[in-house]
């Protein structure tokens, strides 16, 4: 599960290059620990996640953290573009948040979205280890 890393660094470069928008990653060191499953979610949410803020947040600056704690893993993704608002249903559709969640639900995990107009968004998948 290294490659979970080389994959998050991969999703970033390409982002960086299509957006140039700066991003910021942290990663704990020892991320090889972590079981297929929730490398891939944890890959899938994350590219989810800058695809959205790539096509509609208008960010100038994205933060991505991977940590442990209390035997779970815990991707933050936070922006700092336009929000949205998250009870407006067509939205969550369209910005794949569905999928986020049942990716989420799967692995016995928990998928959140804070955002409002103006407030820029932060995605936070936390899954079981």
């Amino acid at each position: 599960a290294g490659d979970v890393q080389q994959g998050l660094a991969q999703l970033v470069r390409e982002f960086q290059a299509n957006t140039m928008v700066p991003v910021s990653i942290s990663v704990p060191e020892r991320l090889e620990d972590l079981p297929l499953p929730q490398g891939r979610a944890i890959f899938l949410t994350t590219q989810e996640a800058l695809a959205n803020v790539a096509r509609h947040a208008r960010a100038t600056r994205v933060d991505i953290s991977l940590e442990y704690a209390a035997g779970r893993v815990i991707l933050t993704i936070r922006d700092n573009g336009r929000g949205f608002d998250t009870s407006n249903e067509a939205l969550r559709v369209g910005h794949g948040l569905a999928n986020m969640q049942a990716r989420a639900d799967s692995l016995h995990g928990t998928f959140l979205i804070k955002s409002s107009p103006g407030g820029g968004a932060m995605v936070t998948l936390s899954i079981p280890l």
